[in-house]
């Protein structure tokens, strides 16, 4: 029995060295990734859930995040001072400053689109035409895939004429009731299944419909139901 004992614990001390170096790598991703999937999915789940018109549900989204992330500034604000309370004037400084931070990404979010992530010069023009939670989704996820390309966004029922596809009468590439179109696609040739599969998890976490299919080329169609419509991807 001791000799059985003393064999099994070096396999226990590995694996708790494992699980201690896995924590540590998955709690700062987690807790830096925590208020962007808060904001996206909270606008999401209120413009859908509670079919809010698009830009109130973006506001009680922001306000939303905007608590989480006072939480967060709060705490390492009194970490870097060694305080355990701080004062109304600390806390009301930080309020300013976590305001400025969020409202100053969305607004890189909404407008900053580069042309070599689009596939067309017509694309980047059409950025502004897309809905605003897509942009939020896709320009978080190029602060870690730089090289993500979006082959098509909005579309008029010509554009498949063009193609040499069937006009259709019903897309969510076109301009929705919302004033916006509520679809794109994204390029997944000359990158590796597993990037792609990535892509496609981080989209439908946030609750976006993401569908692979091949039209002129094999890309992925990222969209998201408008409210008149809730199954129509």
């Amino acid at each position: 029995m001791p000799t059985s004992y003393t064999l099994q614990e070096p396999s226990k001390k590995k694996k708790s060295v494992g699980l201690k170096i896995l924590s540590f790598v998955l709690k700062p991703i987690l807790l830096l990734g925590f208020p962007f999937w808060l904001m996206i999915r909270g606008c999401i789940f209120l413009y859908q859930y509670f079919e809010m018109y698009t830009w109130l549900a973006f506001i009680l989204g922001l306000a939303i995040t905007l608590f989480v992330l006072l939480i967060y500034v709060t705490f390492i604000y009194r970490k870097l001072l060694g305080k355990q309370f701080i004062t109304p004037l600390e806390f009301r400084w930080n309020f300013y400053f976590t305001t400025v931070l969020l409202i100053g990404y969305c607004v890189f979010a909404m407008l900053s689109f580069s042309a070599k992530n689009s596939k067309h010069p017509e694309i980047q023009a059409e950025y502004t035409s897309l809905h605003p939670f897509l942009r939020l989704g896709v320009r978080t996820l190029m602060l870690m895939d730089k090289d993500l390309l979006i082959t098509d966004a909005k579309r008029i029922p010509k554009d498949y004429k063009k193609m040499g596809l069937a006009t259709k009468q019903l897309s969510l590439h076109y301009v929705q009731a919302s004033g916006y179109s509520h679809a794109m696609d994204i390029r997944v040739n000359d990158r590796s299944e597993i990037r792609n599969f990535l892509v496609t998890i981080y989209f439908r976490m946030f609750g976006f419909n993401v569908i692979r299919h091949v039209g002129t080329a094999d890309h992925l169609h990222v969209s998201l139901s408008p409210i008149e419509y809730p199954n129509r991807k």
